[in-house]
């Protein structure tokens, strides 16, 4: 993020491929790699990061509502 901050879009998305890598199950990292990719005219990978971040983002918001459910099942 701080790269981003700076301008230096090339060193973010190094930053956030590694990231992806390290933690596949990051919506977040995908969001902001599919950004990153866009900025830098990348688009058919920004769109394949965005897809990956979409489909996390889906499953989490899931999670969240099993989660809820089974608390106030309480």
């Amino acid at each position: 993020l701080a790269y981003e901050h700076l301008g230096q879009s090339q060193a973010a998305l190094e930053r956030y491929r590694e990231a992806s890598q390290l933690n596949p199950d990051s919506s977040q990292t995908w969001y902001r790699l599919s950004q990153t990719l866009r900025i830098l005219g990348e688009k058919e990978a920004a769109a394949a990061a965005l897809r990956r971040f979409s489909d996390l983002h889906r499953r989490e918001n899931e999670r969240t509502e099993v989660v809820r459910f089974l608390y106030q099942a309480r």
